[in-house]
This record gives C-alpha cells, structure tokens and sequence, in this order.
C-alpha cells in the first residue's frame, strides 16, 4: 500500500493488532498517541490516569511487519515496553502495592506475600526489559521496587 505517515489522536487509547500495517513499505512516519510516547520517553508515572489495564495501549510487536525498519523497530520497543508496564500494573495490582513517587516501596497487606515468586511467564517479560537497548529509567526502577520489595 502507498500509505506513508498514520497519526493517532493524542489521548487515544490504541489496541493495533498483529499485521495491521502489514507490508506498508512506504510508511515513514506513525505519530503514537501521548501515552506511548511517554512510556518510550521513560516518563510513564506521570500519566496516573493509565493505572488501569483495561485503558491501557496494546500494540502487537508485529503490527508494522515489513514497513521500514525504523518503524518496525519502533513498533516493537513501544510493544515490549508497554508489556512490561501492563505487568507492573498487573503486579501491583495483585501484590497490593503502590510505588511512591520517592521510590519507596510500601506493602499494603501481608497477604500480598503469596505473589512473591516469580513464574516462566515473569521472568520472560524481565528479560525483554533488559534486553533493551537503553532501556527507560523510569521502567527500571519501577521492576526494581517491585524485585526489592519482595
């Protein structure tokens, strides 16, 4: 297709499927929606409004297949990270903590215990993180509260 450039609205909240831009050779520029770029731009915890899974941008890692490669690129960075924070969100969410700002760590119930180990599934998304290039301080800190606080 002759599609060169897709701009999403800046408050959108996207789900973009697997093969959605297939083979869109020409296509150089996609403009994501604020929180996608917040999350690449390592500035996540400042959109609070994204706390609940369901509001939160999905974006296959082959959504842009066989587009050029910055795009490609792009797109799968945006998927990885965006995983990775809807698992900190899931973790919180069960273990029943809250990440402060000054990075201190608070259990809210003793309960949250029996989540303290980590399954296949876990250790898969942590190793997409790190394999990152320059992977977002922000995200990194956050997995490392979460670590620590178990």
């Amino acid at each position: 297709p002759s599609l060169r450039m897709v701009v999403f609205h800046k408050d959108a909240i996207i789900t973009i499927e697997r093969n959605a831009f297939n083979e869109c050779r020409n296509l150089h520029t996609v403009m994501m929606p604020h929180a996608v770029n917040m999350v690449l731009e390592g500035n996540f915890r400042s959109i609070k409004p994204y706390t609940n899974q369901q509001s939160f941008p999905n974006i296959n890692r082959d959504a842009f297949h066989k587009c050029p490669t910055e795009v490609v690129d792009n797109c799968i960075r945006s998927s990885i990270l965006l995983c990775v924070w809807r698992w900190i969100l899931k973790k919180e969410d069960k273990c029943s903590i809250r990440f402060k700002p000054s990075n201190v760590v608070q259990l809210m119930d003793e309960s949250s215990f029996k989540y303290s180990t980590l399954d296949s599934t876990d250790i898969d998304i942590l190793r997409q993180a790190f394999a990152l290039s320059r992977p977002p301080t922000d995200l990194i800190d956050e997995i490392l509260d979460f670590l620590h606080s178990r």
